[in-house]
């Protein structure tokens, strides 16, 4: 056989055996019994299961498990679910439910029209490759969520926490620690606490007992509270420092980031501290002060970034420089350019000393009294866009029927707990109420304690 001959030859039976193995590839003799993806469906189409996520992990050649990436939503019957496995090549694939390890029922998970599976136990499927050679064998374990991750736990910590006789508090927090300050006209005390169940006294040097404890504003890492050209700042909440301004104000008023404000009751007029000075700020109105049914006195304040970063302030109700009580919702990202959303609810009432705060990107608003006196009805709102329209909370958002209705209720938010805390306030007589509610959304509690 010539040289030419034989490099044809070998050729052709080169050729021949790539030809074999690419004609059994082609007919899907696939030696991979893996599962590409699963999912699974719910009979019961009030939940939807199509957002839940699997990991398909191998443990030993030939040998997977398959869990959800979290618990099933809150309501999963685990005895009533469609599989859908993903894998184009497979020649077969079994499912097995078990009791106690031991497999029972059998279902073809290839099935066109697949029966319901219990998962209530563990769940073994059962695959087998193109090749009907090669096997796979997983174990799927699954569980439900048996709290409603949308439920709102409310908790009364304390019905008597402080000793003290009160006739003006505020609350704010330095970080972690939440500062509940209190007058009874001739004493200014102090209350600290980190979880609401217990209330330390410390001792204050550097405040005036007659200053307005009510306009007291938490900034960064300080505390600050002004009264006409005095403007005092305290870093630990207990030992304060005065400065002296040549400007005079009513009262802080918020902050906007770190930036503080204050307010002049009678001009309208906003103003900015900065270098140890109020400056004046031009307000995009014609007058270039506030509005007139801007509030001056009893609005709910809450500054925060909101949930798309940036941070602004909303002042909710309140009294206006006239007297007359509104049902506004000012906000504003630099103190300059003011919206009143307010407009669009008539769930939301005139009303002052309301309580307002940011959990869970939404806005929720506790209490207030108007014209006729506390706000027994819709006295727990909440607005899911800020604002725009206010909503009665659901039934597993409501506080509890044993938190009485009050007004100038003081409220904080430690984010590291993402946990609110609702302490004080007036009763509808006008007495203090010394009790100490908190209360949480279980998912935001659990995303803490996965971290």
């Amino acid at each position: 056989m010539t040289m030419k001959n034989k490099l044809f030859y070998i050729v052709a039976i080169t050729g021949a055996i790539l030809t074999s193995c690419l004609g059994k590839q082609s007919e899907g003799l696939s030696e991979n019994a893996k599962i590409t993806s699963f999912s699974l469906k719910y009979r019961d189409t009030t939940i939807d299961l199509s957002k839940m996520r699997y990991d398909i992990k191998e443990i030993s050649k030939g040998n997977g498990t398959i869990t959800p990436t979290d618990s099933l939503p809150y309501g999963t019957k685990l005895d009533a679910l469609v599989v859908t496995i993903g894998q184009s090549r497979l020649s077969s694939a079994k499912i097995f439910e078990s009791k106690d390890g031991v497999k029972q029922k059998e279902f073809d998970a290839l099935d066109q029209s697949p029966d319901t599976v219990n998962f209530t136990d563990t769940v073994y499927i059962e695959t087998t490759a193109a090749d009907k050679k090669t096997r796979y064998s997983y174990k799927v374990m699954l569980y439900a969520h048996k709290q409603d991750p949308d439920l709102y736990v409310w908790k009364g910590i304390l019905t008597n926490a402080i000793p003290q006789n009160i006739t003006q508090e505020k609350l704010v927090r330095i970080d972690a620690l939440m500062m509940w300050y209190v007058t009874d006209n001739t004493t200014l005390s102090v209350y600290t606490s980190s979880d609401g169940k217990s209330w330390q006294s410390k001792t204050l040097t550097g405040l005036p007992v007659g200053i307005d404890l009510r306009y007291m504003l938490s900034v960064g890492d300080s505390l600050y509270i002004a009264r006409n050209t005095e403007m005092y700042r305290s870093r630990d909440g207990l030992s304060w420092q005065q400065q002296a301004a040549t400007q005079s104000v009513d009262n802080l008023l918020f902050s906007i980031g770190n930036d503080i404000y204050a307010i002049d009751n009678t001009a309208l007029k906003l103003y900015r501290w900065a270098k140890g000075n109020w400056q004046s700020l031009d307000i995009t109105t014609p007058s270039g002060t506030l509005p007139d049914n801007f509030p001056v006195d009893g609005a709910g304040i809450w500054s925060d970034r909101s949930a798309n970063g940036v941070d602004r302030v909303y002042v909710v109700g309140g009294v206006d420089k006239g007297g007359n009580l509104l049902s506004t919702i000012w906000t504003s990202e630099n103190g300059v350019y003011w919206v009143n959303v307010g407009n669009n609810s008539t769930l939301m009432t005139a009303r002052r000393d309301v309580a307002v705060f940011q959990y869970d990107n939404k806005l929720m608003l506790i209490g207030g009294k108007d014209n006729s006196g506390i706000v027994s009805t819709n006295y727990h709102l909440y607005t899911p866009n800020y604002g725009i329209t206010w909503a009665v909370p659901t039934d597993n958002m409501k506080l509890s029927p044993l938190f009485s209705p009050r007004y100038n209720a003081q409220v904080v938010v430690l984010p590291r707990k993402n946990r609110i805390y609702i302490v004080g306030g007036r009763a509808a007589n006008g007495s203090f109420i010394k009790d100490v509610w908190t209360g949480s959304k279980n998912s935001l509690i659990w995303e803490i304690n996965k971290k």
